[in-house]
Formats: structure tokens, sequence, C-alpha cells
């Protein structure tokens, strides 16, 4: 028998781990000297002990090494663990990869922040600068925007909205960065979303900084206390620039994208035919008068489906919703698919469709919660992927986190294939 010293040394463990291995039963000796205390083990222990470092080094959980040695795994059950651990590595590999990735995009921004270019910062001109604005912003968007739409956007000023834009120019007066910021009137105080967006070729050369600079001044003016942006998870470049002003990750939503092209509806048409035959009926805003009280229904609607999920954020009272959802421009009346029951409006899945780009976006699926379970959100969805298609979509795009569970089943059982993500950032001034 060997003494435990001398087992350390043998096997190059320290005398402390194998105590411990004793202690919860992973490598006992096989005797305790009652009179000493010493322990003793034997040579065929070494066998077990460096079974145990092995699997350790690979990553294993203690507890799950004791299950895998002292059970009787079957070959095939330790080739698949093994299996599932390598895919672990594998995507430990890939997120040290992202990580020094946004550490090269951070050290280069670094690198090049003291090379300055001419530039202006004056406010935004509608007349003059839509077209480069668009230019610069189409590269960070999920689809292309118009100048037409963005002319919307500029004009859209409902009672109690304080919004900021700014750009920098160039010694011809050519826009090379866009900022800006927005409070609603249904936002809490001092809540604003803020933005500096800068013409890919131009990084690195101040004009973001010296954006952020005057934006953070009006902001500080306008009483600004919280800000909240988001940037896609594959763009460190930007999450970097947003991290060194104070900005911090408060979610990380995935976009999921389904192929219309290929989907097939038919194997969902039964359950909806079979919840028509219960009494919901599927159809859309546009099919009731647009009065005060469809209004209130919708706005009902919106809010008992928000409430339950915290990452969303509409306004919270009536005028509101109507001043910043239904008079927005993007606002569809056809897009805004309805679960009907009578006369209750039990779930929606609203629609916006971008022909240029022949995309469609499903903002979110939602469902009161007595009537969940009964497949309406599958069937809201199939009805939302259906409408996009007619309307000359290729493809549809939703998102969600990771807490949301049952829309991330519906979306697997679909078809829909994750895509690059978002993360949602938020600023305590």
């Amino acid at each position: 028998m060997i003494r435990i010293g001398d087992f350390s040394r043998m096997s190059q463990t320290p005398v402390s781990t194998l105590r411990y291995y004793d202690e919860i039963g992973l490598l006992k000796p096989v005797e305790v000297d009652q009179f000493t205390g010493y322990r003793y083990y034997t040579f065929d222990q070494l066998t077990r002990l460096n079974r145990i470092l092995a699997l350790k080094e690979l990553g294993f959980p203690l507890e799950e090494i004791a299950r895998l040695l002292d059970e009787k795994v079957l070959p095939e059950h330790l080739h698949a663990m093994l299996l599932r651990r390598r895919v672990a590595l594998r995507e430990q590999e890939q997120d040290n990869h992202e990580r020094i990735e946004q550490v090269d995009a951070w050290l280069k921004q670094t690198e090049k922040e003291n090379k300055m270019t001419a530039y202006t910062i004056r406010s935004a001109r509608i007349e003059t600068d839509l077209p480069d604005i668009v230019r610069i912003t189409n590269p960070y968007e999920p689809h292309p925007i118009s100048v037409d739409q963005m002319r919307e956007w500029f004009q859209y000023n409902p009672p109690g909205r304080v919004q900021r834009r700014l750009v920098s120019v160039d010694e011809k007066d050519s826009v090379t960065g866009y900022a800006g910021c927005i409070h609603e009137a249904d936002a809490p105080a001092g809540q604003f979303v803020a933005w500096v967006i800068v013409g890919p070729s131009l990084h690195g050369l101040g004009i973001g900084s010296a954006l952020w600079e005057a934006l953070l001044k009006d902001l500080k003016v306008l009483g600004a206390t919280r800000l909240n942006n988001d940037v896609s998870d594959d763009d460190p470049q930007s999450l970097a620039f947003a991290v060194r002003r104070g900005f911090t990750i408060d979610e990380h939503i995935f976009n999921f994208e389904l192929d219309l092209t290929t989907f097939d509806e038919i194997p969902f048409l039964p359950d909806i035919a079979a919840l028509q035959s219960q009494g919901i009926r599927f159809c859309a805003l546009a099919d009731f008068s647009d009065t005060p009280e469809t209004r209130r229904k919708l706005y009902d609607l919106n809010i008992s489906y928000v409430l339950d999920h915290a990452n969303m954020a509409p306004p919270w009272t009536f005028q509101g919703f109507e001043q910043f959802v239904i008079q927005a421009p993007w606002f569809n009346r056809e897009g805004q698919l309805l679960a009907v029951d009578g006369d209750q409006w039990v779930g929606m899945a609203p629609v916006s469709v971008f022909p240029d780009s022949r995309t469609a976006y499903n903002l979110h699926t939602g469902v009161l919660p007595m009537y969940r379970g009964r497949k309406i959100a599958t069937s809201l969805k199939v009805l939302a992927a259906r409408y996009a298609r007619q309307h000359g979509a290729d493809r549809i795009i939703a998102d969600s986190n990771l807490r949301s569970a049952p829309i991330l089943a519906i979306n697997r059982k679909m078809g829909y294939k994750r895509q690059p993500g978002k993360y949602t950032l938020v600023c305590e001034l």
C-alpha cells in the first residue's frame, strides 16, 4: 500500500485534492489507519485517478465523473456524453473567438480615434440631408429604408414628442454621420431612445465621438436620465463604441427567419379549422370599422400581452397608443391580424411588409392567458406567414429572447431559422 504523500507525488496530485476526493466519495483510500489517520492507496487506484483527472481536464463536473466511473455506463452512452462535451468545447471556442474579435475591434477603434477629419455638426435638414442619412443608416437596418419613409419619420411629430436630429458634414456639406434622440410623450420622464450612426467607410475618424458629445449636451439640457438603444450582435465595433460611453447590455434578442418560398402551411390547417369550428374567428383590424371602440380593443389586447413580456415597451395610455402606434407611418390595419372569440379579441400577430426587400416583419404574437394552450398563437403565426407571402414577401422575420419558450417552440415547429440578433442597451446618465 502507498501512503497519501507518496501517492500524491506519484500522481502529481496535491494531497489536499486527494483528501477532497475522499470526502466526496470520488476516490476513497483502501485503508485509513485508525490511530494515525494516514490514508493508504494502491497502485490500481492510479488508473482511476488518471481517469478522474482526464475527465476533469475535459470539463466534466465531479458529480458526472463519479457517475461515469461508478455506474455501468454503456459504451454508446459514454460516446454520446463525450460528443456532447466536444460540442460544448467547440461553442466555448467560438465564444472566445467572438470575444477576441470584439477586443480587436475595440483596439482598432482606439488606435484610430486620434485621427480626425474635417467636419461640422449641425441640425439635420429634411430638405437636403435625407438621401445621405438613408445611405448611412441602411447598412445597419434589417431591411432597406427609402427616402420617403425617412421623410415620414422626420415629419411624424405628435403632441408631447421631443426629438433632436443631428448630422456631421464635411467641407462640401455632405453628411458623414447621423445622431438623434426621441422621448415619446408616454415614456417615463427622462427616458430617451438615442443613436449615433457613422458611414462604414468613415469609422475611427472621431466623427462618432463628436456626434455623441454634441447629442449628450442636448440630452442633458432636455433632462434625460436613461437612454435606450440596440446594436446587432454581429457588430462588435458598434457595441464597443456604446460600452465605452456607459451603455450596458440589457437583453439579447434573437431574430428568427422563415423562408416563405418553401414554407408549407398545410400541416397547420387542421388546427386552424378546429379552432374555427370552436368559434374562434381569424381576421384583421381592417375587417372592423375604425372607431374609438375598435382602437380601444386593439390597445387593450396589446397591453394585456405586453405586460407579460418585460422586453416590450409600448405607450401606457390609450391616447399615447393612438398617437404613437395607430397614427405611426408604419401602421397598417390590414396587417394587424386578430383572433376573435365572439366579441372578445383574444390574440394578435401584427405584420409589416417591406416590398423593396421582399421582407415581412412579425413584431410579436400574443394570446390572452386564458386562451393559451389551444394553438391560437401557432395559427396566428401561420396566418401571418400567409399574409406576408400574399403581399410579395419571400421571408418573414420575428424576434424573441430566450425566455419566450412557447414562441421559440412554435418558431422551431414552423421552420424558422435563428439569425444574428441584437443587444438591447441601457445607459443611466
